[in-house]
């Protein structure tokens, strides 16, 4: 799958609604919306950040669509998709 990369950040093309997503993130205050997982994410996550490595975390901006924001270990790169597009 093509990528459309900005600034370090990298989403599916033509997915307007990461995109909206990540617009409103970055010219607002930080959203109220935290990220939510599922246990076993969450606990994989925990492992990440212990030993450095690559985070997950899932939005849910619209009511039937849930975005994942997968920030590399070095922080260098952060990509926003939908689960069905990993």
């Amino acid at each position: 799958m093509a990528l459309v990369r900005s600034a370090g950040t990298a989403a599916a093309p033509g997915h307007a609604l990461a995109l909206r997503w990540l617009r409103r993130s970055l010219q607002s205050p930080p959203p109220a919306d935290r990220p939510t997982l599922e246990e076993e994410d969450a606990r994989v996550n925990e492992a990440a950040l212990r030993n450095a490595e690559r985070l997950l975390s899932a939005y849910w901006p619209a009511k039937r669509e849930r975005l994942w924001v997968i920030p590399e270990a070095d922080r260098s790169l952060t990509t926003i998709l939908l689960p069905e597009e990993y």
